[in-house]
């Protein structure tokens, strides 16, 4: 192989290596983060400490971000942000206030590890007779929307199972094949 030669493949090369990396890296965090749900569906009553959460292989201690987004159906519309950290375990949960909301509205739920989307679900509020998906569960040192902190315990006994939504995208099988196409033309070229 020529030095120049060498001097446009070296580049391909090495920005391949870093987005295959990071395919993989990336893979691995979105197939341990899941959401409690039931049927697929987040479920939570119109209250001011609605529970969302579920489970992840992140480390204890690891920051999370679930935003929560109305859907066409649901009025008023809303977006809401909250942080937490990963507890002992790889539980996770967060409160928002819903009290505006009744049943049959719905939502959108996302979970996200250093701006990285690592779960995702549909989500309805139900009737209070309804159970929700982290009934039963505490929620300690969380950031609500409002910014304060607190703690409490949802509702009662819960009936959803855990389920992880992987999200599509770049994955290693792309950039192995966008790495192939680069060291094609590449090829093509010298």
């Amino acid at each position: 192989m020529s030095p120049s030669t060498f001097a446009r493949v070296l580049p391909v090369v090495v920005i391949a290596t870093v987005l295959l990396a990071g395919a993989v890296a990336g893979t691995a965090a979105a197939g341990g983060t899941s959401l409690a749900t039931a049927n697929e569906t987040v479920r939570v009553h119109g209250t001011a400490d609605a529970t969302v959460g579920g489970n992840t292989t992140l480390d204890t201690g690891r920051e999370l971000t679930v935003r929560i987004r109305s859907t066409a159906e649901t009025n008023p519309r809303f977006f809401k942000s909250n942080t937490t950290t990963v507890e002992q375990g790889g539980r996770f949960a967060v409160e928002f206030d819903l009290s505006d909301y009744s049943a049959g509205d719905t939502f959108t739920v996302a979970v996200l590890h250093n701006g990285s989307r690592v779960a995702e679900a549909d989500g309805r509020v139900v009737a209070p007779d309804v159970p929700t998906t982290m009934a039963g569960t505490t929620v300690t040192a969380t950031t609500p929307d409002d910014g304060t902190t607190g703690s409490g315990t949802a509702g009662s006994t819960a009936t959803g199972t855990d389920t992880a939504t992987p999200i599509p995208g770049f994955g290693p099988v792309a950039s192995a094949l966008g790495i192939a196409t680069g060291v094609g033309i590449l090829r093509r070229r010298a």
